[in-house]
């Protein structure tokens, strides 16, 4: 199987059609599942599609290649941070992250946290937070919400960011987006 878009115009080959996959017929539809993936779960309309682009079926009544999947894969991960400053702007904010994985994303994370526990992953994504907040810690832990018949996994983490105005020793009004070339606004172009 491969992606490619003009596969089928390509004489069979093992390095074309290396990977086995299950095609479930429901109904005059076809459902694509992937027995190497462990945690594969969700309601058939809810399950990952994979991507591969053309199968070759192995059945009595094939004898082309089938396209799988539809054109573009749908959304994989969300993620949202919620900040809460405190009183002064030398107070610690709160940092609140929610990353949503859906469909495939959703069950590799089961398998990573049914394989790892979730301490490796919190650690990984406190590193995240940390590259940009060397001073950030994680508070309380990890919140893991499953959902597994829409095929949805949410994680929640939170985190105190001291010196919340600085990112890597640069006040944020230094670092903030804005075209290249261009300088801050002075103090009198904010008074206008």
């Amino acid at each position: 199987m491969k992606d490619d878009i003009a596969l089928p115009d390509f004489p069979a080959a093992s390095d074309l059609f290396n990977h086995c996959i299950v095609r479930l017929r429901l109904k005059g539809t076809s459902y694509w599942l992937d027995p190497t993936c462990p945690e594969q779960t969700g309601r058939l309309t809810k399950l990952s599609e994979v991507h591969f682009g053309w199968a070759l079926p192995l059945s009595g009544d094939a004898d082309t290649l089938e396209p799988i999947g539809p054109g573009d894969p749908a959304p994989q991960v969300n993620v949202e941070d919620e900040v809460e400053f405190g009183p002064k702007p030398d107070s610690p904010a709160r940092l609140t992250r929610q990353v949503e994985y859906y469909s495939r994303a959703a069950d590799d994370a089961r398998h990573r946290f049914a394989n790892g526990g979730s301490a490796d992953y919190a650690n990984d994504r406190l590193k995240e937070v940390q590259a940009f907040w060397p001073r950030a810690h994680q508070t309380g832990a990890i919140e893991v919400q499953d959902d597994r018949p829409d095929n949805c996994l949410t994680v929640i983490l939170r985190y105190e960011v001291p010196d919340c105005w600085r990112a890597d020793g640069k006040r944020l009004d230094q670092i903030a987006a804005r075209p290249r070339g261009m300088s801050p606004p002075s103090p009198k172009d904010s008074a206008k």
